[in-house]
C-alpha cells in the first residue's frame, strides 16, 4: 500500500532513529506536489464513504444478498 518515496514512508515500530530520519526526509519533500497527489489518491480508497461501501458489499455477500 505504501510505496516508499512515492506516496509515503514506513519504518519499524519503536525505531525512534528511523522515525526521526523519515521526518527529516518528509520535511525535505513536503512541497513535492506529485508525492502529495499520489499519497492523496492512495488514501482516498480508505475514506469513510468508501470503507462503508466496501463493508456493505461484504455484508451483503456474506448474507447471500446483493449490494
Amino acid at each position: 500500500l505504501v510505496r516508499t518515496g512515492e506516496n509515503g514512508w514506513t519504518c519499524e515500530a519503536h525505531d525512534v532513529a528511523a522515525l526521526a530520519a523519515l521526518l527529516g526526509a518528509a520535511a525535505a519533500v513536503v512541497r513535492d506536489e506529485k508525492m502529495r497527489a499520489t499519497a492523496r489518491a492512495t488514501a482516498e480508497g480508505f475514506g469513510i464513504d468508501e470503507m462503508a461501501r466496501k463493508l456493505t458489499a461484504l455484508y451483503a455477500a456474506l448474507g447471500g444478498g446483493s449490494a
